[in-house]
């Protein structure tokens, strides 16, 4: 695995950001003008101080600083025997319009199987959420350096818990969560999917409320496996997770 390398062609200080007295003056009055929390920017990550900057509000600061950005694929591994997949992407970053480079990065961002977030889950059940991952940290830790954003903001958590993550885009976590779900084994387990959803998504939004019926359907397939003489005590857990879609819904 490569190591990441930046290399920087022109000065950040070259781009011209008009009635800015300074760089940093200028990031900032933008990002409170423009910037939601769990929309551009999440919570900053246990060991960090700094928010982490996300892939919307990355894509903003690219707009602000008329900026096109160029992803490659650095590396590539898919084995099946063991099950295995890795992602690595370069990032080029060039004045937009232009072949004009002003950041070059190899290897800007990776993700693979391995990760514990990544873990439960089948490895080719969840390639293109791997892919994307690797992608996205490619692209979000180009514009770090290319607009001189990460003395404000920081990146993915690097010792992730692998739990959903408030800092994943939204569709990343609800494919993870679906994983996760079908993985389940137990009652009590699908409970945990579904308060860590709600933490995430809140009780009222889409990918929740689409989570809580795949829970259903999981809740049942695990009491129509279970022994009979268990029936009726997964029957009351199928019940509750019932109940919470029902109250979402």
């Amino acid at each position: 695995m490569a190591e990441e390398t930046a290399i920087i062609e022109r000065p950040i200080q070259e781009l011209d950001l008009k009635g800015a007295q300074s760089l940093t003056g200028r990031l900032r009055e933008f990002t409170s003008q423009h910037f939601e929390d769990g929309t551009h920017i999440g919570k900053a990550w246990p060991g960090s101080d700094k928010p982490t900057l996300l892939k919307p509000g990355a894509e903003l600061l690219a707009r602000l600083f008329n900026l096109d950005v160029e992803l490659s694929v650095a590396d590539k591994t898919v084995t099946h025997d063991p099950p295995f997949i890795d992602y690595e992407y370069n990032c080029n970053i060039r004045r937009a319009g232009t072949q004009e480079s002003i950041v070059h990065i190899e290897s800007a961002g990776s993700c693979n199987s391995k990760e514990r977030k990544y873990r439960r889950a089948d490895p080719f059940d969840i390639k293109n959420t791997i892919q994307k991952m690797a992608q996205k940290r490619a692209y979000v830790g180009g514009i770090l350096i290319a607009t001189g954003a990460s003395s404000m903001y920081s990146q993915d958590n690097p010792q992730d818990s692998g739990e959903l993550t408030i800092g994943d885009d939204p569709a990343s976590r609800f494919e993870q969560a679906v994983g996760q779900v079908r993985k389940a084994e137990n009652l009590d387990r699908l409970d945990e999917i579904l308060a860590h959803s709600l933490k995430v998504f809140g009780d009222d939004n889409k990918y929740h409320k689409q989570l809580s019926g795949y829970v259903a359907s999981r809740a049942d397939e695990l009491s129509q496996k279970a022994p009979q003489q268990n029936k009726e005590g997964k029957k009351s857990g199928r019940s509750n997770a019932r109940q919470k879609q029902e109250k979402l819904l």
